[in-house]
């Protein structure tokens, strides 16, 4: 056989591969985009709080994997012409990576026209645990999620920095941070806790005011307390550059035995989340989160299960408010 004919059969069989390896990425797309309608149909039939726990016990991936198809299938229908076409050329992994481009991007101009149309703040303080914000909120919309979960010995019994995160998976925007208050103690067993659900984003910390805490199991003494920063994924950057460490306002026990001072978190909130974004605090105590909310014009959502400490957590925004007026 001479040169020639070998080249030919060579360049058939190349072909013939190349042509097989592109029916296969437009096939893996359109499975893709079925199997995400079919989680999003799971998801309406299991009801809200049980659709993770009916994904990690049936399907052969994870959430986050289940939440990539999801939204492919919501979005790729929605895509120009010449946008799904491109799509079509991609990988699966490309495929995910540019859905969620596009619906940072939706998402970024509806926030440009509700912040020109209204600037609104304010929010409201719910009783009950914090599972009634699956109900409460839609998925993929809060801006950030800020709060202060019990870590004592007893409180993280019940698995609470679980519990957020998986919150967190679900009504984050794709990017969107959790920041929680954590105890030097139980800092490992709540950032694993959380990494179950998020991506590791970083450990921001706060300087204790009034000098030292006596660690005494450890007979360390202690200046500073880390806030936990976890990321819906994709991790996104950033708009500004943050400082990951700031001085404390020290305890505020005006409004909960274990309040922190609001001033201490109010720039995190003005640097990382939108001009009119929503921030939800499912563990809200006296309401310093709701409070830190207020100066850089953030709504807000929040769950507190004690009744009398959410009506001095809602006075307290209430008597603010009227100051402010």
């Amino acid at each position: 056989m001479n040169s020639d004919t070998v080249l030919a059969n060579l360049a058939d069989k190349i072909n013939d591969a190349h042509r097989k390896a592109d029916k296969s990425r437009r096939e893996a797309i359109a499975q893709a985009e079925l199997v995400g309608r079919l989680l999003n149909e799971a998801k309406a039939e299991c009801g809200h709080g049980n659709w993770s726990e009916w994904v990690r016990a049936n399907c052969e991936f994870g959430e986050r994997m289940a939440r990539n198809y999801m939204a492919l299938a919501e979005t790729l229908p929605q895509m120009p012409a010449a946008n799904r076409k491109r799509v079509a050329d991609m990988s699966l992994r490309r495929t995910f990576n540019e859905v969620t481009k596009v619906r940072a991007a939706q998402r970024r101009e509806e926030e440009k026209s509700a912040a020109a149309e209204t600037h609104q703040t304010g929010g409201d303080i719910i009783t009950g645990d914090m599972g009634l914000l699956y109900d409460k909120l839609e998925d993929d919309s809060v801006d950030m999620v800020l709060t202060d979960p019990p870590y004592t010995d007893e409180g993280v019994k019940d698995n609470p920095y679980g519990r957020l995160a998986e919150l967190a998976l679900a009504k984050l925007k794709p990017g969107g941070l959790c920041l929680a208050y954590c105890g030097i103690y139980h800092l490992q067993q709540c950032w694993n806790a959380m990494a179950v659900h998020l991506s590791e984003f970083w450990l921001f910390g706060i300087q204790h005011t009034g000098g030292f805490q006596q660690m005494w199991a450890r007979r360390v003494m202690n200046r500073w307390k880390p806030i936990i920063v976890m990321a819906k994924p994709p991790l996104v950057q950033p708009e500004e550059w943050v400082i990951d460490f700031h001085k404390g306002g020290g305890r505020d026990k005006q409004f909960h035995e274990w309040g922190q001072h609001a001033q201490e978190v109010t720039l995190w909130i003005e640097k990382l989340t939108p001009a009119g974004g929503l921030v939800v605090d499912p563990f809200c105590g006296g309401g310093a989160i709701p409070a830190a909310c207020k100066a850089p014009g953030r709504r807000w959502l929040a769950t507190e299960i004690d009744a009398d400490t959410t009506a001095v957590a809602r006075k307290r925004l209430d008597d603010t408010m009227e100051t402010a007026a």
